[in-house]
């Protein structure tokens, strides 16, 4: 585990992955987890650092609840992130990289509808919440 202190996300998440390419060099499997970070940009930049180096890469990350869930007026849910790059026979890449659809949508929504005054904002949220 890696205590970012707070620093920026790209800094903690390259160290990260440096140490997950050397553990996995050594053990066939490297697994790190930072905390006290910030954003670390996309998550495709990081996977692909593993798939440089001939191996899996996974990227994800968390986010604070930024919307509401499904049918909610509360914020439950973060647009996390997640991406995986796998080498592939051939030499062809496979690549997977995954973002919530729904959150993605509803961060939008929820910017937009943030430049409301709060009790305008949260009567238009939550029937766009109960709509989707």
């Amino acid at each position: 585990v890696i205590d970012g202190r707070n620093a920026l996300g790209a800094v903690v998440c390259n160290l990260a992955m440096e140490t997950a390419l050397r553990l996995a060099k050594e053990h066939g499997v490297g697994v790190v987890a930072a905390r006290n970070s910030n954003h670390f940009g996309a998550a495709g930049y990081w996977a692909n650092q593993a798939l440089s180096a001939g191996m899996i890469g996974l990227s994800f990350t968390n986010t604070a609840p930024f919307a509401a869930a499904t049918g909610g007026c509360t914020r439950a849910v973060g647009t996390n992130p997640l991406c995986c790059f796998a080498p592939a026979a051939g030499g062809i890449v496979d690549t997977l990289g995954l973002r919530h659809a729904l959150p993605s949508a509803t961060s939008l929504v929820l910017k937009l509808q943030a430049t409301r005054s709060s009790s305008t904002w949260r009567r238009r949220w939550c029937r766009w919440a109960r709509w989707r």
